[in-house]
C-alpha cells in the first residue's frame, strides 16, 4: 500500500505479515500415502480407501486455508490495535515466551475431528460388505456406523492436535523473528 503525498513522494505504510502454513496438507499427504502403503501391502484397494485419501487431500487443504485466512484477519488486526485490546478482544491471541503476540489456533481440530468422523461412519458402511468378506465378521449397519464414526472422531482428534501444534510453532517463531527486525 503506497499513498502520493502532496510534494509527489510515494509514502509506503507496512502491510501485515501473517504466516502461512501448509501443516494440514503436509500431514494429509502423508496419511494418504501410509494408505496407498497399507492397501499395497495387503494386495487390496477399496472404494472406501479411495474417497479416504481424497478427503484426507482436501481436509489438509481445508484446514490450511482457514488457519492462514484468520492469521491475516488477526495481522491486519494487530496493525490498528494494542497488544492489551487484541488480547482483550480475540480468543484466539497469545503470547510467545519472548513476550511477543500471535494467533493460536485450534482449527485443526475441530475441523479434522467433524470430518473424520462423518466420513468414518461413511467408510465403514462402504467397506462393511467387503470387510465381512475378508474376516467372516459382518456388523449391522448401525454398529459399523458408530464404530467408524467413533474411531473416525479420535484419528480426527489426533490429526487436528499435530496440525494445531506445528502451525501454532510455526506462528510463534514469526512472530518472534518479526519483533526482532522490527
Amino acid at each position: 500500500m503506497s499513498q502520493v503525498s502532496p510534494v509527489g513522494i510515494n509514502i509506503t505504510q507496512p502491510t501485515p505479515s501473517a504466516p502461512k502454513t501448509h501443516a494440514g496438507l503436509k500431514l494429509a499427504t502423508g496419511l494418504s500415502a501410509l494408505t496407498v502403503g497399507a492397501s499395497l501391502l495387503s494386495r487390496r484397494f477399496l472404494l472406501g480407501d479411495a474417497i479416504c485419501m481424497g478427503l484426507t487431500l482436501a481436509t489438509g487443504a481445508a484446514v490450511d486455508h482457514f488457519i492462514n485466512s484468520n492469521r491475516e484477519k488477526f495481522a491486519a488486526e494487530s496493525m490498528t490495535k494494542t497488544k492489551k485490546q487484541i488480547l482483550d478482544t480475540n480468543d484466539n491471541a497469545d503470547i510467545t515466551r519472548n513476550s511477543n503476540l500471535y494467533n493460536k489456533t485450534n482449527t485443526g481440530k475441530k475441523a479434522w475431528t467433524a470430518i473424520a468422523a462423518s466420513t468414518g461412519a461413511i467408510l465403514a458402511l462402504i467397506n462393511r460388505k467387503a470387510a465381512g468378506e475378508i474376516t467372516g465378521i459382518t456388523l449391522n449397519p448401525v454398529a459399523a456406523g458408530a464404530c467408524g464414526a467413533m474411531c473416525g472422531a479420535i484419528k480426527g482428534l489426533i490429526f487436528g492436535a499435530v496440525t494445531d501444534h506445528f502451525a501454532n510453532k510455526t506462528a510463534q517463531q514469526h512472530a518472534d523473528k518479526q519483533a526482532i527486525t522490527d
